[in-house]
């Protein structure tokens, strides 16, 4: 009678073991397929860019006022099958309505991996200024100089170890009033400056 009733009870676990092992062998096979992300990759992307930076070629392009005034002369950067983007790369150099120049300095480039679905992701560039930057009065006087210096931060991408590129003002920056003295009013240059210190 015992032996019977162990056969019974062993059949019964076996059964339930069988029954469950698909379950468990197709939860294992979903979790080995997922697809995992290679930061480094930058085969996707229209540019020619790597972690070190973009190494394609740039055109210059001018925009106008209405009156036909050149208002922006900019570098941009050329997509791999030679089309213009609208990211700035190089050069760029804003002017007052009075042909006084505004601002000149150099633009660079990053690219950050998105995530679209499980199974893929996708490329955006963005660009940043870089190195040393003049903004002057309409008078032409110098209203501010320095470097930019360059800040990681981290970004929302739905993808680990991506980083936004951000150009802030250090502090080896002048500011200066209209009249070319030094000014002490900084926050309110900065302000006036340029609301996005970004190439964007």
């Amino acid at each position: 009678m015992f032996i019977l009733e162990s056969y019974i009870v062993t059949m019964y676990l076996l059964k339930i073991i069988i029954a469950f092992t698909p379950i468990l062998t197709f939860g294992q096979q979903k979790s080995e397929t997922k697809s995992v992300f290679n930061i480094y990759d930058f085969s996707d992307s229209r540019f020619d860019i790597d972690s070190n930076g973009f190494h394609g070629c740039s055109k210059a392009d001018t925009t106008y006022y209405s009156d036909g005034k050149i208002a922006f002369i900019g570098h941009y950067a050329m997509t791999k099958n030679s089309g213009m983007s609208g990211n700035k790369f190089g050069l760029s150099i804003t002017y007052y309505h009075n042909g006084q120049i505004k601002s000149q300095g150099n633009c660079d480039m990053y690219s950050l991996l998105y995530y679209q679905s499980p199974t893929k992701g996708r490329r955006i560039e963005h660009s940043y200024k870089v190195g040393e930057w003049i903004y002057y009065y309409d008078n032409g006087q110098i209203k501010a100089i320095g470097k930019y210096q360059i800040v990681l931060s981290k970004s929302n991408t739905g993808i680990d170890n991506q980083f936004y590129k951000l150009s802030k003002f250090s502090s080896d920056w002048n500011f200066f009033n209209p009249d070319g003295c030094k000014s002490n009013d900084i926050d309110k240059i900065i302000t006036d400056i340029v609301h996005n210190p970004n190439c964007d």
